[in-house]
Formats: structure tokens, C-alpha cells, sequence
């Protein structure tokens, strides 16, 4: 179904098929992997390429160069695989069509590897429950998938959870003989097991690859639950490495070399509280007991928050020391509300990618996680795929460079991307994963959680965003409608981020008069919420099967309603039927205590939209 010329066609098709009009393009595979050579002489263009990622890369450079009539490139891949994984298990599963856009786009970029991380939402056969009405992907469209991919020499590489991450599979009462916690499987129940076999089992029948990811993070709950009620001898270490071993044997049995995430070989050996959190805490080395336990597995070192060398070196000299290969991760930070963080994310990415290539770390990776709802368009990544492949091709990654490649291939440049994230700069000095477009957006009007971080001023900065955003979207040839949605977001914040503030001061001066021209303002923001709804809708069922969008349906749907209470609210109190807003007799206290203005970030819906039972 999928062949090299298909792919070239469609490759072109993306890029613009007037970049290649007259060109006598021919291609040369050659034994030496990490090379890529482009001779242009007139209108004739000769490649080499080792591996197939490489030659469509080439094509990105052919648009690039356009304009030379003579030219000759000569490059080598720094790293033998450059991998994506896009989260498609906090809601919105990416769908088919923009899966296999992303795909190509990886291509395009010189990337590698591609990985849809799915914890649940993936057929089993004869576990019905298992990804139910969670948008789970059939074998069918994960073959089809597999073949595209292949096509575009990117390799499809399964990404599965083996331990914990499994609460929304654990939480039906089909896997209550398996679930520890609601988080994480039972280790040592033999069901358990029977589980797992089927799960690498599907992935040995879809996938053509040797390797996959069985994740297995964060599970500092293993033993925490149903584990201890069975009377059995708690040793957190043990449990956690021999789990490990009975899976990686069930790895080996269907011809898989896995790989996982490496933080628990720190976080178990941590010696004080903090480290079963923060595992880059973690100095020194592994036990020997540990390190002997730890089967032929590759262990992934993930870092999205360091930002000095230091960390890298200890962390990266830590994972050498267990004697497996060790891979590197980095984060397009896509999980923080609506809009993607460019800035965060290159600034931590160039500490790490820096660090992976001082350490000759030959397999990287970078993931896109879906935190709160999976809220982010999917391809506010594609800047982070780009800064990715000038690390491949170039060993560095300069934002001139990163912008060159990244207008070539998706029409819009650096500059224009960024603009994405403006919408969460209100504040000159910004920090790290400040996002506070979200609780802005989300919190309830009359209670007011996030209003200790609110100033007036603010509401000049959402329309002076709104603008350059509405702008952005004329500009974009292919991504306009991305743009529209977030303009219309900081069309609805000029007025929603402050309203609250501003009743309340108002309140507190004890003029009902002056209540009445809120009234208005209140009807405007549901007019305004009704065109972000709209222009939101079109962009996640464009990227997303609809799987996950009935909880944006339904946090909108509460953010409309208490919209009309906050109206009948203040005009039952212009008309005197309540002599209080009861809401606004409370003092807002800071969202940290220690500064009212501290800009951390507020990562879920519940946080802000009520202080109250949230079931």
C-alpha cells in the first residue's frame, strides 16, 4: 500500500511541489549510516543517504536551498536514533490522519523513531476492557500505521505502560484482581503476568520492530495497596526488580529488546524522602545489589527541569554505571494548558542534548505529554522536532538555525511559533512552567482561587496577544487555525482574567450602581467563550479522535453556567433580593503562601475551578 515513491510524492505535496518543479532528483542509498551528502549542479540533484529519514531530509534541504543553482552538502548524523513520542493517554488520542502527518513531518526533520505512548488505549484481544471508549487504536490502524511509517523510514516503535500509569484500565472492577493501587499493577499475581503476555504479545503481532518501551515510572505506590493486605513481606527494591525481570523475560520471549524509563533504580536506593520525588537528587552510584538485579534493559534518562550541566554529568555517569545502555529524553513541554511552552522547552532541551553528545549517547528522545487533558494542539511540538534535528545533523541547535529548517518544512518560522506562547507571558520576569493563561481561564469568576496572581493591567496584555495571534493566523498557510483558537482564548481572557478582581474591589466599595455595567460584560464573555468553543472544537477533532473532548465539553460547559450564576448573582444584588455576595465577604489568600505573586505552574482544571469536593 505504502512505498518510497508514494512517500516522496507526499513529502513534496507538504512542502510545495513548485520547490522541486525542474529538478532531475536522484537518490543513492549507501552503507555508511550516518551519512547524508546533497550535490546540486543546475537543475540536477544527486543524494546519498545511509538511512531512509536521512534522504527525506534531503528534500527539506532541496526547498531550503532552492534559490542556489550550484551547492553541495555534506552532513553525518550525530545520533543513531532521534525518536518522538507523542502522549495519547490523558484524553485525545492523536487520530490517524494526523499521526501519519506528524510522521512524515518527523521524516522531514531527519528524525528516526516515532512512538505513540499509549498506557491503555490500544486493542487487546479479549480485554474489552482495556482502553474502553478511551479512543483506544485498533491493530488494524496500528499496522497501517506501522507500513506508513516504515515507508518514510521512521521506525514505529511500540510505547506501553508494564507497571504503573494504569489507573484509568485499573479503575473498572475487571482488574480488580490485578490492581495494587489504582495507579499500579499487583506485582507477583500471577494474572498480572497473564496481562502483561497479552499486551507485549499485541505489540509482537503489530509492530515491526525489535524494540519497546515499557515505561514503568513513577511507581512509588508499588506495594502500597492491596500488595500489603496480603500479609507479605514489604521490600519495595526487591519487588520492583524481580517485576522488572518477569517482564523483560516476556520481552525476550516475543523477540523485544525493551527499554524504560530509569528513575526507579534511584528512586528506590534514595535515602531520604525528597528522592523518591526528585530523583536528580540522587548522588553517588546504585548499589551493587541493584545493578546486579537489572536485566538487559535499556534504561532512559529523562530530564525536563535541569538547566545546568552539572546534573546531566552526575545523572548521565550514574545510568552508565549499571553497565546498560542508556538513551536520553528530553520534553516538548505540550502539558501545561493550552499552549505550548517554546521557550522552556529549548532552554532545557540544549542542557541535555549538549550533555547526551559530551557523553556519546547515541539514542535520544523527546516527549510530548498530555497532562490535564491533553489540551495543547499536538503540533505546538513541531518546534521541538526541529531544535532535534539540527542536534542530528549539526551537533547544535541556535534558534537562527532551528528557524531556518522549521519555516522550511512547516511554512511558519520560529518567530511565528512562538507567538503561541505568549499568551501565558503576562509578567516580565516569567518562571520555568509559568502557564497562567489556564487558571485565568478556568478559574470561577465569584470564588476567585487564582486571583492572588491577577493584576488589572493583565487584560492589556491578553489584547495585545490577541492581535499578534489573530495576525499569526492569516500568515499560517498550514496552521492558521491554531492560532485562531488561542487568539480567541486571549480575546475571551481580556476580560475574563480580571473580572473577578474587579467585582470584588467593586463590592468592597459598597456602590451597587457600579455593578451594572458588569452585567453586560458577563453576557460578552459567554458570546466570547462560545467562539473560543467553536474554534477549539474544529482544532481537536482536526488533530484528535473525539475520545477526551467530552471533558472539555464539560469544564466549559461548567465554566458557562457559573458565568450565568456570577450574572444572576450580582443582579439579584443590584435589585436587592441579597444584601451580600457571600463569595466576596472571603479574602482571597495567595495560591503559595509565601508570595502572592509567584508564578508557579497550575497544571489541572480541579486546582482552580473550586476549592471545593470535586468527584
Amino acid at each position: 500500500m505504502y512505498n518510497l515513491d508514494h512517500s516522496i510524492s507526499l513529502a513534496k505535496a507538504y512542502l510545495g511541489e513548485s520547490f522541486f518543479e525542474g529538478l532531475d532528483i536522484s537518490y543513492e542509498k549507501v552503507n555508511e549510516a550516518s551519512l547524508l551528502t546533497i550535490s546540486k549542479k543546475n537543475h540536477k540533484v544527486e543524494i546519498k543517504y545511509g538511512v531512509l529519514a536521512s534522504l527525506f531530509y534531503a528534500f527539506s534541504l532541496i526547498k531550503q536551498n532552492h534559490k542556489k543553482d550550484n551547492y553541495e552538502i555534506n552532513l553525518h548524523r550525530h545520533f543513531k536514533t532521534n525518536a518522538v513520542m507523542h502522549d495519547c493517554s490523558r484524553n485525545g488520542p492523536v487520530n490517524i490522519t494526523q499521526a501519519k502527518e506528524m510522521i512524515m513531518v518527523a521524516a522531514l526533520f531527519g528524525l528516526n523513531r516515532f512512538m505513540l505512548y499509549t498506557e491503555d488505549v490500544y486493542e487487546i484481544e479479549g480485554e474489552p476492557w482495556f482502553g474502553y471508549l478511551r479512543g483506544r487504536y485498533t491493530k488494524k490502524e496500528l499496522k497501517d500505521l506501522v507500513a506508513y511509517s516504515k515507508s518514510f523510514g521512521v521506525q514505529l516503535i511500540p510505547s506501553i505502560q508494564t507497571l504503573s500509569h494504569l489507573n484509568e484500565a485499573l479503575k473498572w472492577p475487571h482488574y480488580a484482581d490485578i490492581a495494587d493501587t489504582i495507579n499500579t499493577l499487583l506485582v507477583d499475581e500471577p494474572k498480572t503476568y497473564q496481562l502483561i503476555e497479552k499486551m507485549i504479545s499485541t505489540c509482537e503481532e503489530v509492530f515491526e520492530t525489535d524494540t519497546i518501551h515499557i515505561n514503568m515510572d513513577e511507581a512509588v505506590d508499588i506495594a502500597s495497596g492491596s500488595f500489603i493486605w496480603k500479609d507479605k513481606i514489604l521490600n519495595k527494591k526487591e519487588l520492583f526488580l524481580r517485576h522488572l525481570n518477569k517482564v523483560v523475560e516476556i520481552c525476550k520471549n516475543h523477540h523485544f529488546k525493551p527499554i524504560m524509563w530509569g528513575d526507579m533504580f534511584f528512586k528506590l536506593e534514595a535515602d531520604n524522602s525528597n528522592g523518591h520525588v526528585n530523583w536528580y537528587s540522587f548522588k553517588g552510584k546504585l548499589s551493587e545489589q541493584v545493578i546486579s538485579l537489572i536485566p538487559d534493559v535499556g534504561i532512559v534518562y529523562w530530564d525536563y527541569y535541569n538547566g545546568d550541566y552539572e546534573t546531566y554529568d552526575r545523572m548521565f555517569k550514574a545510568c552508565k554505571e549499571t553497565g546498560k545502555e542508556v538513551f536520553f529524553c528530553d520534553g516538548a513541554v505540550s502539558w501545561t494548558g493550552f499552549a505550548p511552552n517554546i521557550k522552556q522547552s529549548f532552554e532545557i532541551t540544549r542542557f541535555g542534548l549538549d550533555s547526551a553528545i559530551k557523553h556519546n549517547i547515541e539514542n535520544i528522545m523527546m516527549s510530548s505529554w498530555g497532562d490535564g487533558g491533553n489540551e495543547c494542539s499536538v503540533v505546538g511540538i513541531y518546534p521541538a522536532m526541529a531544535l532535534h534535528s539540527c542536534y542530528e545533523f549539526y551537533g547544535k541547535g541556535k534558534d537562527r538555525e532551528v528557524s531556518k529548517i522549521l519555516e522550511t518544512v512547516t511554512g511558519d518560522p520560529l518567530k511565528r511559533w512562538t507567538l503561541l506562547q505568549e499568551i501565558n507571558h503576562v509578567r516580565k520576569e516569567q518562571t520555568a512552567y509559568e502557564n497562567l493563561s489556564k487558571p485565568f481561564f478556568y478559574q470561577d469568576i465569584l470564588l476567585g482561587v487564582a486571583d492572588g496572581k491577577v493584576k488589572e493591567e493583565y487584560s492589556l496584555h491578553f489584547e495585545k496577544v490577541m492581535k499578534l495571534l489573530r495576525s499569526a493566523s492569516k500568515k499560517s498557510k498550514k496552521y492558521g487555525y491554531v492560532y485562531n483558537s488561542l487568539s480567541l482564548l486571549s480575546d475571551f481572557l481580556i476580560n475574563k482574567a480580571t473580572i473577578g478582581l474587579r467585582l470584588r474591589k467593586t463590592y468592597k466599595e459598597g456602590k451597587k450602581e457600579l455593578f451594572i455595567p458588569f452585567l453586560s460584560e458577563l453576557k460578552l464573555l459567554e458570546k466570547k467563550l462560545k467562539k473560543f468553543l467553536e474554534a477549539y472544537r474544529y482544532q481537536w477533532y482536526k488533530e484528535n479522535k473525539p475520545f477526551g473532548f467530552e471533558i472539555i465539553d464539560g469544564r466549559i460547559g461548567f465554566l458557562t453556567n457559573r458565568i450565568k450564576t456570577a450574572y444572576l448573582t450580582i443582579s439579584d444584588y443590584i435589585e436587592g433580593k441579597i444584601d451580600t455576595i457571600q463569595e466576596f465577604e472571603e479574602d482571597i489568600l495567595p495560591w503559595h503562601e509565601t508570595d502572592v505573586d509567584e508564578a508557579t505552574l497550575i497544571g489541572y482544571w480541579r486546582e482552580v475551578c473550586s476549592p471545593n469536593i470535586i468527584y
